[in-house]
């Protein structure tokens, strides 16, 4: 299906609800090969009532189910029996959840929190997931491809589809993530109500696309969130942040304020010690108060379309556990002693200067930098032994690097021969894919892989 908008259906048939309940339940949708697991599938879609998504669920679960036993269960299941619930939960549906292991099971619960018809990005999904705990560590797997797998895992069961570019779940599969969430995920699209369950709530989103201004007062009395997400409704909240929201929020993990006109934050936001997500895209703040730098715990950092934002507070180089920083190139070109920020997992661009904190022996330590990297002005590197500092060949998951001097250097034949000595000591770790040399002074490139 790729990118493509998929048609969703009306009441299949008896042989179309088979022919995409096999689709899914076999490989290659061939059941010939097991006759007997034909017999019980073909018994079991006369129980999802044509309905295709439910013929996908099941489908997709009993791929994963390669025994006899596995299906007459699925078959003989009491959820078939039960009446429709108060929200009227396809079984089919239920019985595909209560077949997900656990931790994808709080995955799932937690996007109730995203208004139906939401087009999810798997990435920053993920990022939530991984800032939440949700994801369970493995040796030698990334958090990120960890995450990655679990999503995976979900949309091959028809828990989310694709949807141009994105991904969208199912107003059915919404209903039943809202069903299984209870009060812990809540999903605010008024001014948040007085209730004891609501206050109790620890992942809340606020929709507000029908207010014309929202004092963020409002969310004061959730003292034990973990999530606030602000969905749609740009400019629709006022842009002064008070001072003691984040004192009383102080258990906040995740926090999204993109695309709020807001203009600045309060030095308070230091005290989010357990804030580990911090999405202040598309935010008219033209300056962030040095306080972040005590955000210890931050992993993920959202600066995009912030085009007030001049510059970063030298206190960002204190988030030793910041793993993406999504900010304007010159932004993360301008930051002094980079290289503390040992966990970074990307950084498209690093700019040599002479000046202290900008050599490129910050480099040294950044060994989770991956992907493309373009190191310019490699003129300003004043040695072999500094380059040397830079460790390139050590970075094993680099897989596009781009080497560039300045245009237009007017260079003596000694500099020449310098610039020569400093580019094969760049060596590079021996499984890069591509690299590209600009603007070298030879034309006579040295062996570097």
């Amino acid at each position: 299906m790729g990118g493509m908008t998929p048609y969703y259906l009306n009441q299949l048939s008896d042989n179309d609800c088979w022919s995409l309940f096999r689709s899914y339940a076999f490989v290659d949708g061939n059941s010939n090969a097991h006759p007997n697991l034909e017999m019980i599938g073909m018994e079991i879609v006369k129980k999802l009532k044509g309905l295709p998504l439910a013929a996908k669920a099941i489908g997709s679960l009993l791929c994963s189910q390669d025994t006899e036993d596995d299906w007459k269960n699925v078959l003989r299941s009491e959820i078939w029996e039960l009446p429709s619930d108060k929200n009227n939960i396809l079984p089919a549906l239920r019985l595909s959840y209560n077949h997900l292991p656990a931790i994808l099971k709080r995955c799932f619960a937690f996007c109730s929190v995203f208004h139906k018809d939401y087009v999810f990005e798997k990435d920053k999904l993920v990022q939530i997931w991984m800032a939440l705990g949700f994801i369970q560590p493995q040796r030698r797997r990334r958090m990120e491809e960890i995450g990655s797998s679990y999503f995976d895992e979900l949309l091959s069961r028809s828990f989310f589809q694709h949807h141009k570019g994105g991904y969208v779940m199912h107003d059915a599969m919404h209903d039943l993530a809202q069903s299984v969430s209870i009060h812990e995920y809540l999903r605010l699209d008024d001014l948040p109500n007085n209730s004891s369950s609501a206050r109790s709530a620890r992942h809340l989103s606020f929709s507000c696309e029908n207010r014309s201004e929202t004092s963020f007062e409002a969310f004061l009395g959730f003292k034990r969130a973990r999530t606030l997400l602000l969905l749609s409704g740009y400019k629709s909240m006022t842009r002064s942040v008070p001072s003691d929201l984040f004192l009383k929020l102080r258990y906040l993990h995740v926090l999204d304020l993109n695309r709020r006109d807001i203009t600045e934050l309060p030095d308070s936001i230091g005290s989010l010690k357990m804030l580990r997500y911090l999405n202040l895209s598309g935010t008219g703040i033209a300056m962030l108060p040095s306080s972040i730098g005590r955000l210890f715990s931050l992993q993920i950092l959202k600066l995009k379309n912030c085009h007030q934002l001049d510059c970063l507070p030298q206190s960002i180089t204190n988030l030793v556990n910041l793993r993406w920083l999504e900010a304007r190139t010159e932004l993360v070109t301008g930051i002094a002693r980079i290289g503390n920020l040992t966990c970074l997992q990307q950084l498209d661009e690093f700019v040599v200067r002479t000046d202290k904190g900008y050599k490129i022996s910050e480099l040294k330590a950044m060994k989770e930098i991956r992907g493309h990297i373009c190191i310019k002005n490699i003129e300003c590197v004043a040695s072999t032994e500094e380059a040397i500092e830079a460790c390139l060949s050590e970075k094993a998951f680099i897989n596009i690097l781009d080497l560039i001097w300045s245009d237009n250097r007017n260079v003596t034949s000694e500099e020449v021969n310098r610039d020569k000595e400093i580019l094969e000591v760049l060596r590079p770790h021996h499984e890069l894919n591509e690299l590209t040399v600009k603007s070298f002074a030879r034309l006579l490139l040295p062996k570097l892989v």
